[in-house]
Formats: structure tokens, C-alpha cells, sequence
């Protein structure tokens, strides 16, 4: 019968997490919309714009050019909730990862049907971008893995101290990665509903890496959650701050200061644990 309750419990957390992570971010980001108008000194934008903004495309009608897309667009929602879902309920980290990484290639898929010779095209290479950066998030896979001894995320929360004590590195790289994913934006090829669709399966996507993130810093998957809210609105308003700093690092070595962090932390854990 305390199977049963648990069991239940993690699926009301499912439900609940599905249901808060589009209402979240939305608020989120028209917190940050507002604060960066009120800086600029514009008209104050409504904290509710994005959910105006999201309802306008939904009742736009798809057009033709659209429909090719269609498939691959719901796919890498579907994929995404599944993501997410996985996470919530404490199951194998790999198999969340896998399905949060085909749903941002059929994102990448459904936003590359465009007309032949499109200057977009050319402009922007979201494929090289993912290829880039996925790597990282599976390096941080490893390194919880090897401190946890597997990958059940129930676990790695049922550690005697955080994850995060062990993978200082590597939860700064997934914090960069959450970022610089956040900030894609390359020119959408789909409009109207699917557009609104495929902003809402990268808001899920999102969620769940930063709920990987909060499983790395936290030991219960309710801190977990409230970490990753904390990280969502970091990440919302991370914009103005990095206008304001110099980040002389990272705009001088890039993706290789990254990969070398992520090699130091793997590294170490490999001598702790394998040695």
C-alpha cells in the first residue's frame, strides 16, 4: 500500500511539474521582459505578455508550408514531456538525457523545412550548436554516474551529501549549457500553432535540465524542483546581467575553457573512484 501512495505521489508530482513548467517560465520571462523595458526606460510590457503572445499564435492559422513539420514538432514535444517526466519520477538519468536530446533534434528537424536558398539557412547552423554542447550534458551524466555508482536518479538524491560536492564542474558547465540553449533563437521557419508548440516543447526541454541540474545540487526531488525554479529565473534575467559584466573568459577560450573544466572534474572522479 506505501508502493502504491508513492507511486501516486509521483505522478501528482508529474502532473504538477507539466502544469507549472509553461506557467513559470512565462512569468518568468515577462518579469524579465518588464525589468529590461523599465531599464531602458520603455513602456512597461504586462508580466502576462508571453500567455497573450502564446494564445495569439495558437489561434493563427498553420499554413501549408507548415505541414511537413507538423510531425516532427509534436514528436519533440512528446519527447520532451517524456524527459521531464522521467526525471520527476527518479528513473534512469541516461534514458531522460536520450529522450531530452532527440527532442531537441527533432526541434532542430522541424525548423530546418524551409524554401531552398533561405538566407536563414545559411546564417544560422542550430545542428553544429546542439552537436556542441550535448556532449557536455552527457559528460555530466558520467560524472554522476561514477560519484553514484549508476544512474538511477533516485540514488544519486539518495546520496549521503550532494552530487554537487563531487561535480563542482561539471554543474557549472549545465548551467552554461542551460543558458546558451536558453538564448538559441535561430530565424523559425513555422509559424502560428506550431511555432507556439515548438516554444512550448523547448520550455519543457528546458526543465528538464535544469531539474537535472537541481537532482546535482539537491538531496530530495522537492529541493530538486525548487532549485531548478531558482535557476529558471537566473536564467530569465541572466540577459541584463551579462550586459553589465565582462566575461573576458569565456569570450576568449570559449567551448575549449568548458570542455577543459569538464575534463578536470571527469578526471578526478575517475582517479577517486576507478583507481
Amino acid at each position: 500500500m506505501a508502493i502504491i501512495s508513492n507511486e501516486s505521489a509521483k505522478l501528482v508530482l508529474v502532473l504538477l511539474a507539466i502544469i507549472a513548467t509553461p506557467v513559470v517560465s512565462g512569468l518568468f520571462a515577462g518579469l524579465a521582459r518588464r525589468m529590461r523595458l523599465r531599464r531602458d526606460g520603455g513602456m512597461e510590457a504586462s508580466i502576462m505578455q508571453p500567455f497573450y503572445d502564446f494564445n495569439q499564435l495558437i489561434r493563427q492559422q498553420a499554413g501549408p508550408a507548415e505541414k511537413p513539420a507538423m510531425f516532427a514538432t509534436l514528436l519533440q514535444l512528446a519527447f520532451s514531456l517524456l524527459a521531464l517526466a522521467l526525471i520527476v519520477l527518479q528513473r534512469n538519468l541516461l534514458a531522460a538525457l536520450l529522450l531530452q536530446s532527440v527532442s531537441g533534434l527533432m526541434a532542430i528537424a522541424a525548423n530546418s523545412v524551409r524554401p531552398v536558398g533561405d538566407e536563414s539557412l545559411r546564417r544560422t547552423n542550430p545542428l553544429k550548436l546542439f552537436l556542441t554542447y550535448q556532449p557536455l550534458v552527457l559528460m555530466a551524466a558520467a560524472g554522476c554516474g561514477l560519484a553514484a555508482g549508476g544512474f538511477g536518479i533516485d540514488a544519486m538524491l539518495g546520496l549521503p551529501r550532494p552530487l554537487i560536492i563531487e561535480l563542482p564542474l561539471l554543474w557549472l558547465t549545465l548551467l552554461y549549457v542551460a543558458y546558451i540553449s536558453s538564448r538559441q533563437e535561430p530565424e523559425k521557419s513555422l509559424h502560428g500553432p506550431l511555432l507556439a508548440v515548438d516554444r512550448l516543447a523547448g520550455c519543457f526541454r528546458q526543465a528538464s535540465l535544469l531539474l537535472f541540474a537541481g537532482v546535482v545540487a539537491a538531496d530530495s526531488m522537492i529541493m530538486a524542483g525548487l532549485l531548478a525554479l531558482l535557476l529558471g529565473y537566473g536564467l530569465a534575467t541572466a540577459e541584463d546581467l551579462r550586459g553589465r559584466l565582462h566575461w573576458r573568459l569565456l569570450a576568449a577560450w570559449g567551448w575549449e575553457f568548458v570542455y577543459f573544466a569538464c575534463a578536470i572534474n571527469l578526471s578526478w572522479l575517475y582517479i577517486k573512484y576507478l583507481l
